[in-house]
């Protein structure tokens, strides 16, 4: 991508994307069950919360955790390309019990109201076999 490609790019992000209190992402997209996810977050709020669920017909509440706290990062201008280079704010331990499948990450800002106050991010748990790194 030539750099004025990517001034484009970052032009259109930057016109319509809300300014959120709270962003963040897991360190890898796919975990066994078991393995630890780490989520990378940034925050201009104090503390957040974290909610994790697994998606599907019945979707289920696996982890909540309060008061989690994060400094606010940069987002870089090739984290598209190389990632946010974010420190961990917050890690979860899976349970072997838990199947495979979609899990829902959502980050609510302490203090925080309306759209900006809350973020989501997404990892899976694959079937079976052990953790592959």
């Amino acid at each position: 991508m030539s750099d004025s490609q990517a001034g484009a790019v970052t032009g259109i992000i930057d016109r319509n994307t809300v300014v959120l209190a709270v962003e963040g992402y897991p360190g890898r997209l796919s975990y066994a069950a078991g393995d630890t996810v780490e989520l990378h977050c940034s925050s201009s709020a104090s503390t957040f919360s974290v909610e994790v669920v697994r998606a599907g017909a019945r979707p289920e509440v696996v982890h909540r955790a309060e008061g989690v706290a994060a400094d606010e990062h940069p987002v870089p201008p090739d984290a598209y390309a190389v990632g946010a280079g974010w420190p961990v704010a917050h890690r979860i331990r899976t349970d072997p019990s838990w199947r495979s499948g979609a899990y829902l990450v959502t980050l609510r800002a302490d203090g925080v109201d309306g759209p900006e106050a809350e973020s989501h991010a997404l990892f899976a748990i694959r079937p079976g076999g052990p953790a592959t790194r």
